[in-house]
């Protein structure tokens, strides 16, 4: 079985771990086309040609895409975050809305204290960057396969205000969603 892990961030620009960095194992044909993607990245990391550069951004971009394509029923967490699925799947629910950690703790009948222990030590990260994390991967698949408006996306991630969601985007992704749907739509057609 082959198996990938990755961990890339070019020019400061594109930091893969930081929007992918729940600790999914991949394997067989997917850890194969991310182990490619990133043996593609190595070779071009040291050009700094402005051609080159959009190639590399281009690559992060479908590695990403190849990383978070499928559902997050679908992903393979590791075997100990199998008693989390029921909160992972509530975020799933409920992505169209604002969710609260007290939430996910019911959800999880946990005292919120205990929820917040248990969850950051299981995935690394707290519960709601968790939840800001899975609202920004649906968001980029949408910019990329929809024509959704960025407006229509920030309402269908749960952010009744499309300019905090486009500065939450930018902050986290280090680029604004309308040039993210440019880049990942030209990424597709290299």
């Amino acid at each position: 079985m082959s198996w990938a892990h990755i961990s890339y961030t070019y020019n400061k620009f594109f930091d893969f771990l930081s929007l992918c960095s729940i600790p999914f194992k991949y394997k067989d044909e997917k850890a194969k086309i991310l182990g490619e993607i990133c043996a593609k990245l190595a070779d071009f990391s040291k050009d700094e040609s402005l051609a080159l550069q959009i190639k590399v951004q281009s690559l992060a971009l479908d590695m990403l895409y190849e990383a978070l394509k499928d559902s997050a029923s679908d992903i393979n967490y590791p075997d100990n975050t199998e008693y989390m699925m029921p909160a992972i799947e509530y975020i799933n629910r409920n992505i169209a809305r604002s969710i609260s950690v007290s939430e996910l703790a019911a959800v999880m009948n946990m005292s919120l204290s205990t929820f917040r222990r248990s969850f950051t030590k299981t995935f690394g990260k707290s519960p709601m960057f968790f939840i800001i994390q899975r609202k920004l991967e649906i968001a980029c698949e949408k910019l990329q396969y929809s024509d959704m408006s960025v407006s229509e996306i920030a309402y269908l991630c749960g952010y009744s205000d499309p300019f905090y969601f486009s500065r939450l985007f930018k902050q986290k992704l280090g680029i604004c969603p309308v040039n993210y749907r440019v880049m990942a739509r030209t990424s597709t057609k290299l």
